[in-house]
């Protein structure tokens, strides 16, 4: 959403470790098991992560024009926990989505190109067997007239 909106990366960084650190600004220390995954990574071995980080800066500061729909959908679409984030069923059932009939029009929208596809998936099928059963019969009637010729020449 941000990314879309601004054309700029929501936690630029010039590495992993830069990056990590822009989104422990915006949203704080890593969970425990978090940072145990971090630990056990070989590749950042050595590496320490800043803790106690002072100088948050929320998605609200970074975003103050945004209201409090926008703000509470990417909040639960960025949350560290998998299990903590919304599923997509429940962001197609937040306010953001809601307010202004879209998920009404969406799942009328994507039930008319499912059925589309669906019809256009079918046409393909039947145009693929029409041309094998094509192939299929001139190579049978190639091989079946072989066995003809060499009979009619060795007689």
């Amino acid at each position: 959403l941000p990314e879309m909106a601004s054309g700029a990366p929501l936690f630029p960084g010039e590495s992993d470790i830069d990056q990590l650190y822009h989104i422990m600004r915006c949203f704080g220390d890593l969970p425990p098991r978090l940072m145990e995954i971090f630990r056990a990574n070989p590749l950042f071995i050595g590496i320490k992560l800043p803790e106690n980080i002072t100088n948050v800066e929320s998605l609200e500061k970074r975003f103050p024009q945004w209201d409090e729909d926008q703000l509470s959908f990417l909040q639960n679409c960025l949350k560290y926990e998998p299990e903590a984030r919304y599923t997509c069923a429940e962001l197609m059932q937040h306010p953001y989505f809601t307010e202004d009939g879209f998920v009404e029009w969406f799942e009328e929208e994507l039930k008319s190109m499912l059925e589309r596809d669906n019809q256009d998936y079918k046409m393909r099928q039947k145009k693929f067997r029409k041309s094998r059963s094509g192939k299929a019969n001139s190579t049978a009637g190639a091989s079946n007239s072989a066995p003809e010729a060499a009979a009619s020449s060795a007689a």
